[in-house]
């Protein structure tokens, strides 16, 4: 009979202990994402990559950084040319729930033109993060 109180009394204080316990909050989710304009996933030398994404965080935004690297540059040779970019956003983001983060990055004159990588990552105050990746494809401007 002792034992089985000893049981009950361990259930009881493992149940109140875990019930304690702080929920869990869930990572940051890519509610709508568009590269390029018209979502194309194209850029062109000498202007600028469109950028939109909706981003809900229950932890509210920390940051928001955007990576942008030569398709190459995924095997074990690193490429030796080719356009890279990596930025950290705040400003207007940090300390957000719902956002709707809006960039245009230029694409300096002279970027190698060819086929890319693209990363956007979600890291909210608690320390979780989402990562979006995409193919980017940098064209030279059409001649007319």
């Amino acid at each position: 009979m002792k034992n089985i109180r000893s049981l009950i009394l361990a259930i009881i204080t493992i149940a109140a202990i875990s019930s304690c316990k702080k929920d869990e909050i869930k990572a940051p989710e890519f509610l709508t994402f568009e590269l390029g304009h018209d979502n194309s996933g194209i850029a062109i030398i000498g202007s600028d990559l469109h950028v939109d994404a909706e981003i809900f965080a229950e932890g509210k935004i920390a940051f928001i950084q955007v990576k942008v690297h030569s398709e190459s540059e995924h095997g074990t040779l690193k490429a030796l040319t080719g356009w890279t970019f990596d930025s950290i956003y705040t400003v207007g983001y940090a300390g957000v729930k719902n956002i709707d983060f809006h960039e245009d990055i230029d694409i300096p004159a002279d970027t190698e033109p060819g086929d890319y990588h693209f990363h956007i990552s979600a890291t909210d105050q608690e320390g979780n993060r989402t990562v979006k990746e995409a193919e980017l494809l940098i064209k030279l401007p059409d001649v007319k």
